[in-house]
């Protein structure tokens, strides 16, 4: 269950100070500039270019003294997936003593 919060979000305060790039064939956004640590973090649904993933990223970037990435992962047209079908297990699972 979620609530009325989870499903609009809300904007932190501040500017991000990182950059947008390019890896590999998908943009990024990218904080900081240590080559000998990195942080990898995948945007929700809200996606990567919403300001508050990008101020986390530089919240890492600063406080662990890393380069963060943050990829747009999604860029595939939502009619290029194939469907799935998903079962939801309705009964009770029972366990093994």
């Amino acid at each position: 269950m979620s609530c009325d919060q989870c499903k609009t979000g809300f904007a932190w305060e501040g500017k991000p100070t990182g950059k947008e790039t390019t890896l590999s064939k998908n943009k990024a956004y990218v904080a900081g500039d240590n080559k000998d640590a990195a942080i990898l973090i995948v945007a929700d649904i809200f996606g990567w270019t919403l300001p508050n993933i990008r101020l986390l990223a530089d919240t890492y970037a600063k406080e662990a003294n890393a380069t963060v990435y943050v990829p747009d992962l999604y860029v595939l047209p939502i009619s290029s997936h194939k469907r799935v079908e998903v079962s939801v297990l309705t009964s009770p699972v029972s366990t093994v003593k």
